[in-house]
């Protein structure tokens, strides 16, 4: 049996104890790999509500999906091969989709360990329309340079859409998150990395629906090249957030905020009188490019020994996507076990077969 083809095997019986009152399916698009279905849609379109897929590395992107129905799809995470074991995988290669559009009747679906990300026809690489109830987490949000994208996330006419633990990366979009008539929109634990220029945070038609609260971010690590928020009509709550700019020419740094407390930021940008901390240097706050051992773009973002944002989190934990008791985790490394590392030991036999060496992770 390939090597290949163990990992995968050993990867679903580790999930069926966690699993095993749903139906569960696999995908995989590459040629001569077991799997239940080749496209990730068609699987979608055939599995009943409730059932699990779990989408298998590949080289070869899924393509745009459409979801209407209950479901969760596992992928494998992002940036495999850039960070070290337990967060990464023994098969380095993401899960990859071009973009995701939920809408009515796909509440409760969860998605996890994804890598999204490519052109989407300046649409959104995420858009929500008419749904609630549905969660974004581990996954890579990824806007490829010269990809003409408008919007990260288009979210119309919907109410608890969560983001948690993700990394969104972005190089020309205009606007981060177009949204209207929405509520209970809440990003907790995120890494944001907007590479160059100014970005409309959240942006909106006039009369739109979006009101004070209905966006809440709690320890998000945002890094700005600047932001501009002109077309913004709502004001967000702003919870143990790290939000730094590069930009350092004239820029608008408009970023509405309701409530803003336990935030830490190189601009000043809070509402005067609350309790965070503005004008620090960046370069205190995180490693950057600092340690030429870091090679991840998400373990960049991590605190640096001494960084202002220790402990300065509601609660004494550490303000950024790292604080908390739901962290940020490197990779997206999804929550089931990962094979982090598979090796063969001695010479396979006809009698004994094949012995192997496998380093496996749980994880929440």
């Amino acid at each position: 049996m390939k090597i290949q083809n163990l990992r995968t095997v050993v990867f679903f019986l580790l999930l069926i104890n966690r699993t095993h009152a749903q139906e569960m399916v696999t995908v995989n698009n590459m040629p001569g790999t077991a799997a239940n279905y080749r496209t990730l849609q068609g699987a979608i379109d055939s599995v009943s509500a409730g059932t699990i897929i779990l989408l298998q590395p590949s080289s070869a992107s899924y393509g745009i999906i459409n979801i209407s129905k209950l479901v969760s799809i596992i992928g494998s995470g992002y940036f495999l091969g850039l960070n070290p074991a337990p967060y990464t995988q023994a098969n380095t290669t993401s899960s990859q989709v071009d973009g995701i559009s939920f809408t009515t009747g796909a509440q409760g679906s969860v998605i996890s360990g994804l890598r999204i990300g490519r052109n989407y026809n300046n649409f959104g690489m995420l858009s929500f329309s008419n749904v609630s109830n549905i969660t974004i987490k581990r996954c890579g949000v990824m806007i490829p340079l010269f990809g003409g994208q408008l919007f990260n996330l288009v979210i119309n006419n919907a109410s608890s859409i969560y983001f948690e633990q993700n990394y969104f990366e972005s190089f020309q979009t205009t606007s981060f998150i177009w949204a209207e008539a929405v509520a209970d929109i809440k990003f907790n634990n995120n890494l944001f990395n907007f590479i160059t220029g100014g970005v409309n945070f959240v942006q909106a038609s006039s009369g739109g629906g979006i009101d004070a609260g209905d966006f809440t971010f709690t320890n998000n690590t945002i890094y700005f090249g600047s932001i501009n928020q002109p077309d913004y009509y709502g004001l967000g709550n702003y919870f143990n957030n790290i939000i730094l700019f590069t930009f350092s020419g004239a820029a608008s740094f408009n970023l509405p905020m309701s409530v803003a407390q336990r935030n830490i930021s190189n601009r000043d940008i809070f509402p005067p009188g609350s309790d965070n901390i503005s004008n620090v240097n960046a370069a205190d706050v995180l490693y950057f490019n600092t340690d030429p051992a870091i090679a991840s773009p998400d373990a960049k973002l991590q605190l640096k020994p001494g960084s202002p944002a220790a402990g300065y989190g509601t609660g004494n934990i550490d303000a950024g996507a790292f604080g908390g008791n739901s962290g940020y985790v490197l990779s997206g490394i999804p929550f089931i076990p990962n094979i982090y590392s598979v090796q063969t030991v001695g010479t396979p036999t006809s009698t004994g077969g094949l012995q192997l060496r496998l380093k496996i992770k749980a994880n929440q």
